[in-house]
């Protein structure tokens, strides 16, 4: 089939000149000229397909926009990003003595740049998000942070009680959730009245008190719901 005729046609930044000689693939070519004053060859399908729309120069100028937008003071990140900073390298930050003060520190990728912080960390999912470590006693890098809700937070924090039951480990509040079993009466069980704990989140409470008569097996619903780790 003969190849269309893209002589003095625009395709973006482009202008199409005369043909040039084939790739070794016998892929049709042409010389172009970029509105930036670069004459190359490129190759005609990429040309009429938008692949190619310039020497190069229209990928460093969206790049150069991208940057100039993370420096700008609104850029949503930041003031997460700054308090973040503060928190663990200034004495005077009214969270310092949780964060720095404790030894947790930021890596000095995202200490030295902001781009870097967003690089890694990505977009925020929802207003509802906010930064948190997997591991507590670790400091804010990559691959210990995560946009997380304020729920999975919860079940995050290093005062938070973990119980296991049978193999199966959750924090007091999640075995409330499963069970229907409300946790402090969980905690008077296995603290108290030093219940194991599988029969504390598995025993039912009254049914004149719960108001229900069949709660089901916790323990099989943890085995199911919870093992993907849960609604939260």
């Amino acid at each position: 089939m003969k190849p269309l005729n893209l002589t003095g046609r625009r395709f973006g930044r482009l202008v199409v000149g005369d043909r040039a000689e084939n790739d070794v693939r016998g892929k049709t070519r042409w010389a172009v000229r970029c509105d930036c004053g670069t004459t190359f060859i490129a190759d005609g399908t990429k040309i009429v397909s938008g692949h190619t729309q310039s020497c190069g120069c229209l990928q460093r100028a969206r790049a150069k926009a991208a940057q100039h937008a993370l420096r700008g003071t609104r850029h949503p990140l930041r003031s997460i990003w700054k308090e973040i900073v503060a928190r663990c390298t200034n004495p005077r930050n009214h969270a310092y003595p949780l964060y720095g003060g404790r030894g947790i520190t930021i890596c000095a990728r995202w200490l030295g740049s902001f781009e870097a912080f967003v690089s890694d960390m990505g977009a925020r999912p929802s207003p509802k998000h906010s930064i948190d470590r997997r591991e507590n006693d670790r400091g804010y890098e990559p691959g210990n942070c995560r946009w997380a809700t304020r729920v999975e937070q919860a079940n995050n924090t290093r005062t938070n009680r973990r119980l296991t039951a049978n193999g199966i480990t959750h924090t007091l509040a999640e075995w409330s959730r499963i069970s229907g079993i409300p946790a402090s009466t969980i905690r008077v069980r296995v603290d108290r009245l030093r219940w194991p704990v599988g029969r504390a989140v598995s025993k039912p409470l009254r049914a004149k008190k719960l108001g229900v008569v069949d709660l089901g097996d916790p323990l099989k619903a943890a085995r199911g719901q919870y093992r993907a780790g849960g609604d939260a």
